[in-house]
């Protein structure tokens, strides 16, 4: 078996319809992964571009060490399952699982071995003789399925292959191809717009909207951390109760203009686990139907005034009604006792710990792991050398992006998350930090750090590294040669050296091709660069490029922000027109 990379890329149709966009994703050899996402997001696209069948546009795609953009479909050394099964109608079953061996040139008394022993692995082995016509929706899955096994293939890819069969027969389906992974320990990549599906299948899941990943995690992470709305309404069923609200004084007050609001208290790590939070700031309040349970008058988060609807569905009760923030009814789902009495206003409470806050701006999760710190430092100058809380900051004159503060100046510190630790390393910032909450993931635990001047950050710790309790006091390190520095919010001095001086240039694509607007003649003679690094000041709304030239020559450059480029793409030069 083999892994699957993946990197930036693209899928553009008819030379305007992005189809797939900066598609990155690493697929472990042994891996079940599951692309989902309603029709349209490209998520059979990107399968089929695994495939073959579709070209990519631009990017790269490995199957284990081999760089596989130019291969045929057949040369891969993939098999594929269709959606409709893609059966020889007129062979017969074992006709069907042989028949790629007989292409490739396989001995006789081989092909019967193999095809024996594959329909006995798939239950199949009573229908050898059969015509596709003659089997059930079942049995011709296993049979598309048996096809690919006898080939034993490096990556298995299926197109929703469930998506013709009854609901029972897609229950038991499920199970099947599962335990058929566990079995043959292949790398899976599976494809579906079913979320019960994904979540009960896939090892990691990947879910897309227009072309782009929205979020990648395991399906408990998915669930428990939804980066945005998107992901947070379309994993889970019943779908997530979303609430126009603001949040102030602990509370979250749900209602949009006009409407009495209803106040949920808020538990206080809810609060420092926001990247940004300011006293009566609007949110999107997100409460799964599940988190709703029965209360009483002495203990309850809500009093329904009026039930819409009650639908008893044996193992659940849902309950439908109003609350303020939200158009559509709320729904409950309620796991009631025979003891249990629904009286006409009933009495719900609410487990806080499940709340979820969003940016009403853009649908991203305000509780999301932070993947970068704001550290306030002093930044202390030192002959030619600058200092960052007494530690040699490198490469100063190299990483400049905006003219530095003469002399001494205080900053902030920016980070990534790879950049603070438990242990002490050469070249790095101690500091003293309380441990106010903490996060379990799979993998590693997000530990949410308050530092004695109240700053607020984020760290991982792997799987297997230190336990910390909630509470607990920590020295941590910070390595701030791999940080930037901000000053009033804006960079001074970024996380990469960058050829200088940095000339201010423009990006547009013309046709399918990428151009960089030069100001200078003698540049923009020169026929393409290719691009070395990215400084992405995301929040600045620009870019900086490392940049170096067909002899090798470097240059610098600073454009508007733009999502489509990446790392080794090669930019041809344009005079910019003034």
């Amino acid at each position: 078996m083999a892994k699957v990379v993946l990197s930036d890329v693209c899928k553009v149709c008819g030379g305007k319809v992005k189809a797939v966009k900066e598609f990155n994703l690493e697929i472990k050899d042994g891996e079940f992964v599951v692309l989902v996402g309603p029709s349209g997001c490209g998520k059979s696209t990107t399968l089929r571009m695994i495939a073959g069948l579709e070209e990519i546009t631009s990017g790269k795609i490995y199957i284990g060490d081999r760089l596989v953009n130019d291969l045929e479909p057949k040369d891969r050394n993939i098999a594929m399952v269709f959606q409709n099964y893609a059966l020889y109608p007129h062979m017969s079953v074992y006709d069907n699982l042989g028949y790629s061996l007989r292409c490739f040139g396989e001995k006789k008394d081989v092909i019967e071995k193999k095809v024996h022993d594959v329909a006995r692995m798939l239950d199949i082995e009573e229908f050898l003789e059969r015509k596709p016509k003659e089997l059930s929706g079942g049995q011709r899955q296993r049979v598309a399925l048996g096809r690919c096994l006898i080939r034993d293939p490096e990556v298995f890819l299926f197109d929703e292959p469930l998506s013709n069969l009854d609901a029972k027969l897609r229950v038991q389906m499920r199970s099947e191809i599962s335990r058929l992974h566990q079995r043959i320990g292949g790398t899976f990549v599976y494809v579906t717009h079913d979320q019960t599906e994904a979540m009960t299948m896939g090892d990691r899941i990947v879910v897309m909207k227009d072309g782009l990943i929205q979020q990648v995690d395991t399906p408990e992470n998915l669930y428990e951390h939804p980066a945005n709305t998107f992901v947070a309404t379309f994993l889970g069923s019943p779908q997530m109760n979303l609430y126009e609200a603001r949040l102030e004084g602990g509370k979250a007050l749900l209602g949009g203009e006009g409407e009495e609001p209803l106040a949920l208290d808020l538990l206080p790590e809810t609060f420092l686990k926001m990247e940004h939070y300011e006293e009566g700031q609007k949110a999107i309040v997100g409460i799964r139907p599940s988190d709703f349970s029965l209360g009483n008058e002495k203990d309850r988060d809500v009093l329904v005034e009026k039930l819409d609807l009650v639908e008893k569905l044996g193992n659940e009760t849902l309950l439908y009604f109003q609350l303020p923030g939200r158009k559509e009814a709320t729904l409950a789902s309620l796991r009631l006792q025979m003891s249990d009495r629904l009286d006409e206003h009933p009495s719900l409470r609410i487990e806080r710990s499940h709340i979820h806050l969003f940016s009403p701006k853009d649908g991203v999760s305000l509780s999301r792991l932070r993947d970068r710190a704001l550290v306030p430092v002093q930044v202390e100058k030192r002959g030619e050398e600058h200092y960052v809380g007494g530690i040699l900051y490198p490469n100063f004159a190299e990483r400049l992006l905006a003219e530095a503060p003469k002399g001494d100046f205080k900053a902030a510190l920016s980070l990534p998350m790879d950049a603070i630790h438990l242990e002490e390393g050469e070249g790095s910032i101690s500091m003293k930090a309380s441990v106010e909450a903490i996060d379990q993931y799979s993998g590693y635990q997000a530990i949410y750090l308050l530092l004695e001047d109240g700053t607020r950050i984020t760290m991982r710790v792997p799987e297997g590294g230190p336990l910390l309790k909630k509470g607990e006091r920590r020295t941590i390190y910070l390595e701030p040669a791999k940080g930037s520095l901000l000053v009033d919010g804006k960079t001074v001095a970024g996380s990469i050296p960058l050829p200088h001086p940095l000339v201010e240039a423009a990006f547009r694509m013309v046709g399918k091709s990428p151009f960089l607007f030069l100001p200078d003649k003698e540049l923009a003679r020169r026929k393409h660069y290719r691009i070395l690094a990215i400084e992405d000041l995301r929040e600045e709304g620009r870019m900086a490029l490392s940049l170096e030239d067909e002899k090798g020559r470097p240059l610098g450059a600073m454009i508007p922000r733009e999502e489509n480029l990446y790392v080794g793409e090669i930019l041809f030069a344009k005079l910019m027109k003034h």
